[in-house]
């Protein structure tokens, strides 16, 4: 509380003056308000405030307590404090909890006597707590001693109990006895055999007990061992010592003895032989030898050690003989067959002096039993009764177990095998069932009971008999199928008969594979590689099955079209038009307009790959233009000559000459560059500026290849790239559907003269002395303005030859050799037959002109093996986009002779 309004120092005394003790309070409650009985009040922490009035408190001490002991009953403690006249008082309550005072057992256990190493059980017993407050209660978690009892007689129990930290104890009297053991017993009687024999005893436990008197003996009979005790251990009787009887019982006789051998008489006196007959087990008594013929009477006696089978030992007599006569036992001579007539045995050994036979006669095989009867004498066996002595007809042999004859071949039908001449009812049964699918299946045959096998057996024999497999017979609907991009996968149908595996290859996996068979069914899923264009056959085999031999292989031919293909074709044999014919997805479009004089213009390649990708773009060698892969084929048949441009590959078709593996490391590329215009200053292709001209071939290749690694001087490959796609695209070798390319004042003009132009054709003109750009797919100057150098082919007087690998282009490099092209207005061209080379066409007939055939002249001269291509601003007929000629040597400079770039830019990782 706070200290506003306490009065401290206050002395008392009751003066008129002096505030007056109203009330007492407790301001804070002592710690300690939970007690045991009989402890003393603790004040510790405790704060009494006097109460003055109108606000005026002190804290006091020197108060007192009542009780100041704590006992049972206890709830209040009361404060008085007492100033000058005035005593006021206050409560604290407590709580008085009781205490343990002492514990008694009231009622005793159920057990209080007990054997030695048995523990104290406390069940029944009841063991009452008292408390301070007068109380009791029955306690359980009390504690006492668990150990075992290893004293005997009267022991003292201390048990105690613990309550709030108090604990009491008292005390059990209990009577410790002996335990008692039972005697020990012998657990099995030991048979003699001549060597010592120890019991086995049951309840011996040589850790409560010792063994003495005799515990082992070798012969028959009874004896005695003592066990003594050890302490706190009694037998029944009370006695810590007992003497047990244990035996060991007498061995076995198996069997009386038995006289061996025959004794006749003779005169003398005879002394059997005896089977069986040991000294050792037995004694022999009675009648041991004798003269006369006649039966006699020996008795055996067993030994001390034995006993016969059936448990006595008393003598047992064994009759024994000495006969007049011996009588041999027949036995059947020889062995008789079945043949179906009755027969009767030979004997052997028959004495028909001194007994006589009785036997039918029998035919079936089998056995049979005669009976032999003494007239006198005895058997050698000993006997004298009737003997019966078996006879048997053994069976017939069957040579051969029967085997399938002829062949049977499925047919849907229930079958049974007929069989070869092995088989005969009347000498064996035969159990077959009829199958009707091909396989191999078992019949049995039986002999009859007068026949056998040739091995002796009598048993069934099982024969494996066969169901051939029919012949298969397979068609395949459809016989050909097709894939294209709206159905990548077809489906065909195996018709076979049965259910033999079914198969299919295709030929060419790298444009058709197989993707699914159903057994089932038969059908046969198809489907496209890589969307690629081409042919396949897929051979189908169908295996054996359950009933049906393998067919003979049958086939589906397979035609993929997933590219679109653009020819045109040209027939010279009989005229010599430069127009051709357009031909596969081409045939039926119309000629392209070209956009005259900066007009507008059309064509029906205008939105087809690969001429809609020839797009315009800003590049480190300036504006350039790109030049996407597309796959060619050129065909010649005659004076038949045909090209073929598709957006995809195609089996049998060519990656084009600028984009293929080119042997420089980069591999195959999807597209490549073009410089759109002339190579101006720095030899970049840069629109506005003058050409660099007045430089040699060798100056020109260098110039180039210094902006950067993957930039070359325009070659010969680049030469076809473009023409193959003009003239695919207008379906003709003159090049002045799209101009003429020469200027009008008879002097070069700066690039740029076409950027104005929205389409990628030309300016025309009526006539060569008018003014005529050229611009074809957004390449400025094809054949125009000033001529370029062209790389990638060198001319001498062995021929023509092309260089692929950019890394190797020189003016004296040889590549390989094409052939001799000739010179002048081509009429028939040559496709080299080198692999990767069958772009590089060349003229193999120059009987052409202006208005025929190829109306740009090719020139050659051995003395100059470099060459340039296009046209230049002179106003002659050296113009076009098939020009090309060999006439300066390489360093000749001219300012109508400059040059292009190209570049090959690097796949992206």
């Amino acid at each position: 509380m706070s200290n506003v309004g306490k009065v401290f120092n206050l002395s008392g005394g009751g003066g008129s003056g002096s505030p007056k003790m109203e009330s007492l309070t407790i301001a804070t409650p002592p710690n300690k308000t939970v007690y045991k009985s009989g402890e003393t009040f603790d004040p510790t922490g405790m704060v009494v405030v006097a109460n003055y009035g109108e606000g005026l408190m002190a804290n006091v001490t020197g108060y007192t307590v009542s009780p100041s002991v704590l006992t049972d009953g206890v709830s209040e403690v009361v404060i008085t404090y007492t100033e000058g006249r005035i005593t006021k008082t206050a409560t604290v309550s407590v709580t008085v909890k009781k205490v343990l005072v002492s514990i008694a057992i009231t009622t005793q256990p159920a057990k209080t006597v007990y054997q030695y190493q048995e523990s104290l059980d406390p069940t029944g017993m009841v063991v009452t707590a008292t408390f301070s407050d007068g109380s009791t209660a029955a306690v359980l978690d009390y504690t006492y001693p668990t150990t075992n009892f290893s004293t005997l007689g009267r022991q003292v129990m201390k048990l105690e109990y613990t309550y709030e930290g108090v604990t009491k104890s008292t005390d059990l009297v209990v009577t410790v006895q002996g335990k008692t053991i039972a005697v020990p017993t012998q657990t099995n009687i030991p048979t003699y055999n001549g060597s010592d024999k120890t019991p086995s005893w049951n309840g011996y436990d040589p850790l409560k007990m010792e063994i003495s008197g005799v515990t082992s003996a070798s012969d028959a009979g009874g004896y005695t061992a003592i066990f003594k005790l050890s302490y706190g251990y009694l037998f029944p009787d009370g006695t810590d010592e007992a003497r047990v009887k244990w035996t060991i019982d007498r061995a076995v006789i198996s069997a009386l003895p038995t006289q061996t051998g025959t004794l006749v008489a003779d005169g003398t006196s005879k002394t059997p032989s005896w089977n069986g007959y040991d000294t050792n087990k037995m004694t022999i008594g009675g009648d041991t030898s004798g003269t006369a013929a006649g039966e006699y009477t020996a008795t055996f006696t067993p030994t001390s050690n034995y006993k016969w089978s059936d448990g006595s030992t008393g003598a047992k007599e064994v009759k024994w003989t000495i006969i007049s006569v011996l009588v041999s036992i027949p036995s059947q001579s020889g062995t008789l067959t079945y043949n179906g007539s009755a027969q009767t045995p030979k004997w052997q050994n028959f004495d028909n002096e001194n007994s006589s036979v009785s036997v039918s006669a029998k035919t079936n095989a089998g056995e049979y039993m005669a009976t032999f009867t003494l007239k006198k004498g005895m058997w050698t066996d000993g006997t004298t009764a009737a003997k019966t002595i078996k006879w048997t007809i053994g069976r017939a042999t069957i040579a051969a177990v029967p085997a399938q004859n002829g062949t049977l071949v499925y047919d849907g039908n229930p079958k049974t095998p007929s069989w070869n001449t092995a088989y005969d009812s009347a000498k064996m049964t035969v159990s077959v069932t009829a199958a009707t699918n091909a396989g191999t299946y078992s019949a049995t045959f039986t002999p009859t009971s007068n026949y056998k096998w040739s091995d002796g057996s009598t048993g069934g024999k099982t024969v494996s008999w066969t169901i051939g497999k029919a012949v298969n017979s397979v068609t395949n609907s459809p016989s050909s199928i097709m894939l294209k991009s709206s159905a990548k996968t077809a489906t065909f149908t195996v018709n076979r008969k049965g259910n033999g595996t079914i198969t299919a290859t295709s030929n060419n996996t790298s444009v058709a594979k197989i993707k699914s068979i159903n057994q089932s069914t038969g059908v046969v899923t198809v489907e496209s590689v890589n969307d690629t264009t081409g042919t396949a056959k897929i051979t189908v085999k169908v295996a054996e099955g359950t009933n049906y031999k393998a067919a003979s292989d049958t086939t589906v031919n397979v035609t993929a079209t997933f590219v679109t293909i653009y020819g045109v074709e040209w027939d010279w044999t009989s005229s010599g038009q430069t127009k051709g014919t357009r031909t596969d997805a081409a045939a039926g479009f119309g000629d392209p307009s070209p956009a005259v004089n900066n007009g507008s213009g059309s064509s029906p390649f205008d939105n087809l790959m690969p001429w809609s990708g020839m797009v315009k773009e800003t590049r480190s060698g300036g504006v350039e233009v790109k030049e996407p892969k597309y796959w060619f084929k050129w065909t010649k048949t005659g004076k038949k000559l045909k090209l073929q441009i598709a957006d995809g590959y195609v089996e049998g078709f060519s990656v084009d000459p600028v984009n293929r593996d080119r042997g420089d490391g980069l591999g195959e590329l999807d597209y490549s560059y073009i410089g759109r215009y002339h190579c101006a200053s720095g030899y970049k292709s840069t629109t506005g500026a003058a050409q660099q001209v007045n430089i040699t071939r060798s100056q020109a290749r260098t110039g180039i290849h210094n902006l950067g690694a993957n930039f070359w001087q325009m070659d010969f490959a680049q030469f076809w790239y473009v023409n193959m796609l003009f003239l695919v695209e207008f379906a003709d070798w003159n090049g002045e559907r799209i101009g003429r390319g020469c200027s009008t004042n008879g002097s070069k003009m700066n690039n740029g003269q076409t950027d104005a132009m929205g389409y990628h054709t030309g300016t025309t003109a009526a006539s060569r002395d008018s003014y005529g750009f050229t611009q074809y797919r957004n390449i400025e100057g094809w054949w125009d303005n000033v001529y370029d150098w062209m790389d990638g082919c060198y001319y001498n007087n062995n021929g023509l030859n092309v260089i692929s690998n950019p890394n190797n282009f020189s003016d004296s490099a040889n590549g390989t050799l094409v052939g001799t092209p000739s010179s002048g207005y081509p009429s028939d061209f040559t496709i080299p037959t080198a692999s990767g080379l069958e772009w590089a066409l060349f003229p193999s007939a120059a009987n052409g002109s202006q208005t025929t055939y190829v109306p740009d002249d090719w020139f050659f001269s051995g003395r100059y093996p470099c060459l340039y291509h296009g046209g230049s601003y002179n106003q002659d007929q050296y113009h076009g986009p098939f020009f090309i000629i060999y006439f300066n040597s390489a360093s000749v400079t001219n300012d109508n002779i400059g040059c292009r770039l190209q570049e090959r830019p690097p796949k992206a990782a």
